[in-house]
Formats: structure tokens, C-alpha cells, sequence
């Protein structure tokens, strides 16, 4: 259960989430805090956040125009230590984000030198499209790229190329190429290493892993190949050829879960009434709550997980064999 008290303003002041049933005297509590009618501001805004085990952070409104408009220019800790800085372009899109620790790490979008703002925001296309993205570590005043990704579009917007310009661990290459169909659906992805600059492609020599969705026309997958060995010949046992079959409610009738080189062999799910799926035909068995929501996921009998969830629907416990893997406290 998730309890809210709100502010006149219809805000929210404080937050109970309680993971074991109705909120009491013990259920934690998160606090927020406001500023009224400060210096230039009109309205009510966020000054801070109280968790339930005493820290608090404290937004940050720097004078000058955040101030004027009450944006965020940075995050501070309850000894007024600045955690992160915020910078940005125009009114609201974040331009760099500068996260305190050390050794210092931002994203950054501004990549440019020029004055000129069309120059300087090169992270950007004309249609306000992210064409790179780049992390970077400061190391005693020196900037080292930790990730440095490139993005390029067709004219409908579809992303058809990823290409990562800090080689991976190893320098094991994980470039991606997209292709479309005329229903903007994404029918084909391969991975490796992209060559090419006025025609981007990965050679078989350089290809790492391919995948490949047929469509019916209400975007059901009749077939689903995986190849991950990037041989394009889907026929060994890293390499999967799903074909599938669905009913008039668009449910899947059968699929064929084995890996390529001992296919032939379609399963047929079961769902219950709410459409969910119960059984995929290969062994996993599900069950769900009266709110659709999955908690417990077994396999021949033997329970592989089960899932409890707040009043807001958010999963908050992942059990394991006796064993809480995940126990959350969620909070903003």
C-alpha cells in the first residue's frame, strides 16, 4: 500500500509506501519540501527530498535565470555539497550533466567549440535528434571518453545505425545497423563492426550477430531468426529459427524455442482468461495476481522466482529460492 499527504497546492508532501500491507506507525515515510514565494519565484517548487532513513538532498536553484524560471541547476547533499550540476540549452533540454564525484563524470552534449549555436550543439540534428552521445571521466583535469556512441536516422526518423567510437573491452566491436520495413517495423538488426562512411555496412568478416523479424500485418512475428555467430546461415547451436503461428485473438498458437540445430519442434502455449500466458509449451509455467501482475514463474515444477509489488504497482521483491534478490524502497 502507497499513501500520499499533499500541500494546498495539491502537491505531494509525504509519501508511505508499505511492502507488507497497510501503512502503520512503522511504514517509512519519504518528505518533500518546497519554497513559496521565494526571491522571484511564483509558484511552489521542489527544495528538498527526506529519505526514510534521515539523509536528504536539496535542489538547487542557482540566481539568474534558473532561479527566474525555477530550474534545476544542480543537486546538493544535506551539507550542501554540490552531487551533480546541470547545464542546459534553451529552456529545458540539458546540455551537459556534471556529476560531482571523484574522478568527476559528465554527460555532455556539447561538443562544439564554436560560438555559433548551430556549431557548438553538434550532438544534435536539425530535427533535435541525439547523434552522439558521449560520456567522459575528468581524471586530474584531463577528460578520457568512456562512452562515446554516434547515431544516424532515415527520413522517418527510424534509427538505423549505432556506432560505438570507444572500442569496447578486448576491442570487441558492438556497432549496430537497423533496417525498416514501409511500416517503419524493424525487420532487420546486425551487430560487429561498421565500415563505410557514405555506406555504412558490416562485412561478414566483421559481423558479430544478426537478427532478423518477418511481420504479419498486424506485427506479429511469423518467423524470428537470431544468428549469434554471424555466419547468416542459422543452423547451429548458438542460432535461432523461430517460426511462429497466432488465433484471431493474436495469441501465439506455436513456437519453436530450440536452439537451430535441433529445431522441427513447435510447442503450443496456454493463457487464462485474462489473456495472460500460463504455460509457453516448454515448460515455464506462470502465474499471475488479480492485477495481471506475474508472481511466480516456474519451470517443471520447480519455482524460479516469485515477484511481490507497492500499491502502485511497482515490483519491489524478487525471491529466489528463499532468497530476496531485490528489495526495493522506491522513492523520488
Amino acid at each position: 500500500m502507497v499513501l500520499y499527504a499533499h500541500t494546498g497546492f495539491s502537491q505531494v508532501r509525504r509519501e508511505f509506501p508499505d511492502h507488507n500491507g497497510a501503512v502503520d506507525a512503522n511504514t517509512p515515510q519519504i518528505e518533500y519540501a518546497y519554497d513559496y514565494g521565494v526571491g522571484n519565484v511564483n509558484a511552489p517548487r521542489l527544495s528538498s527530498l527526506k529519505y526514510p532513513q534521515g539523509s536528504r538532498i536539496n535542489y538547487v536553484y542557482d540566481a539568474g535565470l534558473d532561479d527566474s524560471i525555477s530550474r534545476v541547476s544542480g543537486i546538493e547533499d544535506a551539507n550542501n555539497i554540490r552531487l551533480v550540476d546541470y547545464q542546459y540549452l534553451g529552456l529545458g533540454t540539458p546540455v551537459i550533466v556534471n556529476y560531482q564525484d571523484e574522478p568527476a563524470i559528465r554527460l555532455d552534449y556539447s561538443l562544439g567549440t564554436s560560438s555559433t549555436e548551430s556549431q557548438k550543439y553538434k550532438s544534435w540534428d536539425r530535427f533535435g535528434r541525439v547523434t552522439r552521445h558521449d560520456w567522459v571521466r575528468n581524471v586530474s583535469g584531463n577528460d578520457k571518453d568512456i562512452v562515446k556512441v554516434g547515431y544516424a536516422y532515415d527520413l522517418g526518423s527510424n534509427r538505423t545505425m549505432r556506432n560505438e567510437r570507444v572500442a569496447m573491452p578486448a576491442g570487441i566491436e558492438r556497432d549496430e545497423l537497423y533496417t525498416y520495413d514501409g511500416l517503419n517495423r524493424l525487420i532487420n538488426l546486425e551487430r560487429g563492426k561498421i565500415t563505410g562512411t557514405t555506406t555504412p555496412q558490416i562485412t561478414t568478416t566483421d559481423r558479430l550477430q544478426t537478427e532478423n523479424w518477418s511481420l504479419d500485418q498486424l506485427g506479429n512475428w511469423n518467423t524470428y531468426q537470431f544468428d549469434g555467430d554471424g555466419d547468416e546461415l542459422y543452423t547451429s547451436s548458438a542460432d535461432l529459427n523461430d517460426g511462429r503461428s497466432f488465433n484471431l485473438a493474436n495469441e501465439i498458437d506455436s513456437w519453436d524455442p530450440a536452439p537451430a540445430d535441433s529445431q522441427n519442434n513447435p510447442v503450443t502455449p496456454t493463457y487464462d482468461r485474462a489473456e495472460n500466458i500460463s504455460d509457453d509449451g516448454d515448460g515455464m509455467i506462470f502465474t499471475y495476481d488479480a492485477w495481471n501482475r506475474l508472481v511466480k514463474a516456474e519451470r517443471n515444477t520447480t519455482t524460479l522466482g516469485t515477484y511481490a509489488y507497492d500499491g502502485l504497482g511497482r515490483r519491489i521483491k524478487h525471491n529466489v529460492g528463499g532468497i530476496i534478490l531485490r528489495m526495493r524502497t522506491i522513492m523520488w
